[in-house]
């Protein structure tokens, strides 16, 4: 009877062992599941947030090739003081472009560690030999 006993124990030891081995497996598996779909999140975030700062970007180019075609169309007619503020708005908005992909590259940098991704901005190569 004893050593049933002690062979009882011994199968209940080895189940224990079994179990807690069986549990460290599968809290591995869902952590290295979790950190997948955090990768792929973060991955769909910078995709997102890259294709907001193209949006954005483009937006602001597009305005202000519309006030450079604005001006150069009124250059003739405009008064100084308008010619002026035209000029004003025309570089508020250029410093607004460019403080904006700044910021972008450095929130894309703390977000992608290593290289920034290349980013050819003709439109604004363009207009800065327009001027």
């Amino acid at each position: 009877l004893v050593e049933e006993l002690e062979a009882l124990r011994a199968e209940v030891y080895l189940l224990q062992a079994k179990n807690a081995q069986l549990e460290t497996t599968v809290r591995e598996e869902v952590s290295e599941e979790m950190m997948r779909q955090m990768a792929q999140m973060e991955a769909a975030f910078q995709v997102r947030l890259e294709d907001e700062r193209v949006s954005t970007e483009q937006k602001f180019e597009r305005r202000l090739r519309i006030i450079m075609r604005e001006q150069a169309r009124r250059d003739q007619t405009l008064s100084d003081a308008e010619r002026d503020q035209i000029q004003v708005e025309l570089e508020f908005y250029q410093g607004r472009v460019s403080e904006m992909q700044r910021e972008h590259k450095t929130a894309l940098s703390r977000l992608m560690p290593g290289p920034a991704p290349a980013h050819t901005d003709t439109d604004a190569d363009e207009h800065e030999e327009a001027q």
